[in-house]
This record gives structure tokens, sequence and C-alpha cells, in this order.
């Protein structure tokens, strides 16, 4: 937004109240009909998923690969395509099939680059506390040990 755009904004508590509520209910009412095309639109992907499929020769892949007749639809076709994708060595593929069935193990690679991310979080935490100590003794100020979740057996919670 341009800085004269901007300017011409009004929080809704600077305006009048029956001006707020009429805003707020046309944000609602288009709100309520993003939401109702979404839902359509999901609703008609579901719809074509389930219409069986129209070429023979994907039908009869399908049933080579021991699918049952009843089974093969376009959602079939589609697991079908990502199974042979996957089958090939794409990596994506492979992905999308085991978050498909729930298989979270990660690789060697995931496991590495989740080590490296911790590594490095851990060494800005103790940037961090080395920076607040270093002030601390600056400016005279006592700092108390802060519990963390990994201390105690439950989060302590400010209130």
């Amino acid at each position: 937004m341009s800085e004269k755009s901007l300017k011409n904004l009004v929080p809704f508590d600077k305006m009048p109240v029956e001006e707020a509520r009429k805003i707020q209910s046309l944000g609602g009412k288009k709100s309520g009909q993003a939401r109702r095309r979404r839902r359509d639109l999901k609703n008609a992907m579901k719809l074509l998923l389930e219409l069986p499929v129209s070429d023979k020769e994907v039908s009869d892949e399908i049933l080579q690969l021991g699918v049952e007749f009843e089974e093969i639809n376009n959602a079939m076709r589609m697991l079908v395509g990502l199974f042979k994708n996957a089958c090939k060595g794409d990596v994506s593929a492979i992905k999308e099939v085991r978050n498909i069935i729930g298989d979270e193990r990660k690789t060697s690679l995931e496991m590495a680059e989740i080590k490296i991310k911790t590594e490095n979080a851990k060494l800005q935490l103790d940037k961090i506390k080395e920076v607040e100590t270093q002030q601390a003794l600056e400016y005279g100020v006592v700092l108390m040990p802060q519990p963390t979740p990994c201390d105690t057996e439950e989060v302590i919670v400010d209130e």
C-alpha cells in the first residue's frame, strides 16, 4: 500500500460503531462466500476423483498391477502415476508416497539437516546468553537462571 493509502486507514475503535459493524459484517459475508467456494471446489474435485477411468488402456494397465476393477477410478489413476514416478526415482514422488502412507522416517540427509539446525539454534542461544551476561555485568544486574522445559518435568508459565 502507498503511504497515502495508509494515512486514510481508520482503526475500528476510532470510527463510529455502526460503520465498524457494517464493515465487519461485509467482511464476514465475504469470508463465508470464500469458504463456500473452497468447499464447492473440494466437492467437485472429490467427484472427479471418484469417477471411473475413461481411458481403457489406462484401466487395463491398472488391472495388470492387481487392482480390482471396482477400485479403478481417477484417484487410483493418479496414485498409479505417482507410484510409477516414485519407482523411476523421482524424489518428490517418493516423498509424496511416504507422506500419503504416513511413513515419517527421515532419510540420513534429512536427519543431518535437522542436527545442523539444532546445533545452530543452540549456538545462537549460547550467544544470546553470553551477550545478556555481559550486559548484566556492565550494569551490575544479577541474572537468575531460567528453567527450560528440558530442566523440569513441567513447563513454567509466567502469568
